[in-house]
């Protein structure tokens, strides 16, 4: 069987984001033409995906998500270099456990179930991702492109 081609990948993903039901993916090699191409045409034409701004706090980070919990939210690759405080909230917002319950947004002693979209682009290989221990939560229940 032979992988679908990126353009097909790009062409199914409005289909996804009508479906209900909580997605994350994580876009590798985006500096890579092809794909910071398709990438951008996707992002230009679907609505209702909000861009992430960059975040001084962990707290910033869990009150955005808190805000948007039924949104779908943009993610540039910094917020995986960030420290594990923020990797632990994004986890929250992506991960679910074997049975499909969904993992809790946590921070302090306040949380909530996060039921939106989360893409995050990265310059980086999925190769090179794997490498990071501290990912392995997000790329185990995220659709890897």
């Amino acid at each position: 069987m032979t992988e679908p081609s990126l353009e097909n990948i790009f062409d199914s993903l409005p289909f996804n984001f009508k479906t209900p039901m909580r997605l994350s993916y994580v876009f590798t090699d985006c500096f890579e033409v092809e794909r910071s191409k398709y990438l951008s045409q996707f992002l230009s034409v679907q609505t209702g995906i909000v861009p992430a701004p960059s975040f001084v706090s962990p707290r910033e980070l869990f009150e955005f998500l808190k805000a948007h919990h039924q949104m779908s939210l943009y993610f540039e690759d910094e917020i995986l270099y960030k420290r594990i405080e923020y990797i632990r909230l994004l986890e929250g917002a992506i991960c679910a456990n074997d049975l499909g319950k969904p993992w809790s947004v946590c921070y302090n002693e306040d949380s909530f179930e996060f039921k939106g979209k989360i893409l995050i682009a990265s310059k980086l290989s999925k190769e090179e991702l794997k490498n990071s221990e501290k990912l392995h939560y997000i790329l185990r229940d995220s659709i890897v492109i």
